[in-house]
């Protein structure tokens, strides 16, 4: 990430793209994209992201329309920091975001074992 000196809510910006490295194990350029969209956050989800980032709790009631961030993660099995992205994108262009979460989706789970070659 870019040397740069920019902090919000108290947390340097390199601090947050380390932390969503490590914590989602995502790639520099999709950290990179993450902390944008985070240190934009809407300033009604800052203060549970704050205690997010420090404690690790999440208020799983915290909602917006119909998706509440506990739903998010359990149910679409979105990372904490997706999740907080989207209820972000659903304040800002509800009806883009509304349309896109509420659509049917797949996930694809497998067994290790099942992967194996037969033959091996």
């Amino acid at each position: 990430m870019e040397n740069q000196e920019m902090t919000w809510l108290g947390i340097s910006t390199e601090e947050l793209f380390n932390g969503i490295v490590e914590r989602s194990s995502c790639n520099k350029g999709s950290a990179e994209s993450l902390v944008k969209e985070i240190c934009y956050l809407d300033a009604s989800l800052c203060e549970s992201f704050r205690c997010y980032w420090e404690t690790g709790k999440i208020d799983t009631s915290l909602s917006v329309g119909d998706f509440s961030i506990g739903n998010l993660i359990e149910k679409r099995q979105m990372h904490p920091l997706g999740a907080f992205a989207a209820l972000d994108w659903l304040i800002k262009e509800p009806e883009n975001a509304n349309k896109a979460l509420k659509r049917p989706y797949d996930r694809i789970i497998y067994d290790e074992q099942s992967l194996k070659r037969k033959d091996s």
